[in-house]
């Protein structure tokens, strides 16, 4: 079980402009890059990232964090130039890594009815995805 409350604490308290111009701004370098992201505006609040038609991470339009698999999936700080401040999570699949958020101020952040103690990314994306 990992335990991820440093990172999304991190993720939350970077002070940037992420929602209204970065978020943008990555997915299209993304893009340009040859990466395809699912991302309907006005709908969700992740983007799915995707490698030959199969998910291998996701982008959270509130705040700079990636969670992504490690094997198939593109090197993003080569892609990312400059000083987007993106945290990252990596993990071997999205839907077997086990993960667990204890602290109750950030759970509220994700208004969400996931159980917390034990999850997937997939679980967490799938539980919050929708606006």
């Amino acid at each position: 079980m990992k335990e991820i409350n440093e990172i999304i604490k991190s993720t939350i308290s970077s002070n940037i402009d992420w929602m209204f111009s970065m978020f943008y701004l990555v997915i299209d370098a993304l893009k340009s890059a040859g990466v395809q992201v699912s991302f309907w505006e006005g709908e969700e609040n992740w983007g799915s990232i995707l490698v030959n038609d199969k998910t291998t991470g996701y982008i959270w339009k509130k705040y700079p964090l990636i969670i992504i698999e490690k094997e198939g999936s593109p090197d993003f700080k080569s892609i990312l130039i400059g000083d987007i401040p993106i945290n990252y999570i990596e993990v071997d699949s999205l839907s077997r890594d086990l993960f667990r958020l204890n602290d109750d101020e950030l759970k509220g952040y994700f208004d969400s009815s996931i159980d917390f103690d034990s999850f997937t990314m997939e679980d967490l994306w799938f539980n919050t995805n929708s606006m």
